[in-house]
């Protein structure tokens, strides 16, 4: 039997996953999906950019990921996962490398 004040010793560790969004028109739009992601349990932030289309969702188990990836496409948008959740990542993405040479990709390389 665990003490459940040990939780609050021992936080979970949060995951970052980010999210390309589909159907979202406007600054209304982004403030609907951070509000309905707000308010679910476990959610620890959650920030929506209109201009880059890309949603980034901090949750503290993936319960939480699941429930508001639920909420977000019953809201009517899409959701394209662009990463793997990784505890206590920051939500980058990895490196991209050139399909044909394997190189890391930069400014001056594609």
């Amino acid at each position: 039997h665990e003490d459940p004040t040990m939780a609050l010793l021992h936080p979970i560790a949060a995951q970052t996953t980010r999210y390309r969004v589909g159907g979202m028109d406007c600054a209304s739009c982004a403030a609907k999906i951070e509000g309905a992601a707000r308010g679910l349990a476990g959610v620890e932030e959650v920030r929506v950019s209109i201009a880059s289309q890309l949603m980034s969702l901090t949750t503290n188990d993936a319960a939480s990921t699941a429930a508001v990836e639920r909420a977000v496409t019953d809201l009517g948008y899409r959701l394209d996962r662009l990463d793997v959740p990784e505890p206590g990542g920051d939500g980058a993405l990895p490196p991209i490398s050139h399909p044909v040479t394997g190189a890391p990709c930069g400014p001056s390389s594609c």
